[in-house]
């Protein structure tokens, strides 16, 4: 199903209007030109990204070279080696636990 939607803007830079928008809407092409930025932006990460650090200032930190990505990954597979530890510690006590419970509770039983 399309859904329409109309907007109003103002266009400050007299050359964006001028040279992208008179031309656009002349050849009534101004809403797929607009269709297409709006899909853009929504399914693609990488002109989202682009679209945010032009129009809003925000930057995202971008692993620039091999190295710093493989010391990334590095980090990332022993912090997760370090919860598997933590997580298997965790097991082991709740088990012994769990049998000095049933320990405690069949000698509480048999009295």
């Amino acid at each position: 199903m399309a859904h329409k939607v109309a907007v109003n803007f103002p266009i400050k830079d007299d050359d964006v209007y001028n040279n992208l928008v008179v031309p656009y809407k002349e050849s009534k092409d101004l809403p797929g030109l607009l269709e297409g930025l709006i899909y853009s932006y929504y399914y693609s990460e990488e002109f989202r990204t682009l679209f945010d650090e032009v129009v809003y200032g925000v930057e995202y930190e971008v692993i620039r070279d091999d190295e710093e990505f493989n010391a990334a990954i590095k980090k990332a597979q022993e912090a997760v080696a370090l919860y598997d530890i933590l997580a298997s510690s965790a097991e082991d006590f709740l088990n012994d636990s769990m049998d000095d419970i049933n320990q405690k509770l069949s000698a509480v039983a048999a009295v």
